[in-house]
Formats: C-alpha cells, sequence, structure tokens
C-alpha cells in the first residue's frame, strides 16, 4: 500500500515534530465510530511499506487498500443509527 492511497482513502496524517534527538515521525488514522484504523510510522514504512491495522488488534494487519476500503465500507454501512 502506498502513503497516496491512505490519503485517497482519507485518512489523516497525525505528525509529531522532531524533538531534541528524535528526527520526528508520523502515521495516518481513520476513526470509524468507535473504532480507530492506525498506519504504521513513516519510519517503519521504509522497510515494511505503508500498513494498518485495528488499534488494540496489531495481529491483524492490511498490506493492501482495497482490503482496507472493503473494511472501511463494511464497517460504516453497520453502524448502529
Amino acid at each position: 500500500m502506498t502513503e497516496a492511497q491512505l490519503q485517497n482513502l482519507n485518512f489523516n496524517k497525525v505528525e509529531h515534530p522532531p524533538y531534541l534527538d528524535d528526527p520526528g515521525f508520523y502515521y495516518y488514522e481513520y476513526h470509524i465510530g468507535s473504532m480507530e484504523l492506525l498506519s504504521n510510522t513513516n519510519d517503519e514504512a521504509v522497510d515494511f511499506g505503508w500498513q494498518v491495522n485495528i488499534f488494540e488488534y496489531d495481529d491483524i494487519v492490511f498490506t493492501d487498500a482495497d482490503d482496507v476500503h472493503h473494511l472501511i465500507t463494511l464497517i460504516e454501512a453497520n453502524l448502529a443509527k
């Protein structure tokens, strides 16, 4: 998955600026009701590519933008009204 695909899926960029010796980093998030989807950080993406997981479910990892799109569509269509 690419960073552009995360942006096209309307993920929001969260930036942590440099501080002292820390060069700073950023990641992407997407909120669906009470659920939060999080990407890995930009420095991790260099080694592993961009990935998305469900907050607090680190063992579920999405690496394909189409899968993330389908997940978002399915959950948003079934949110309690």
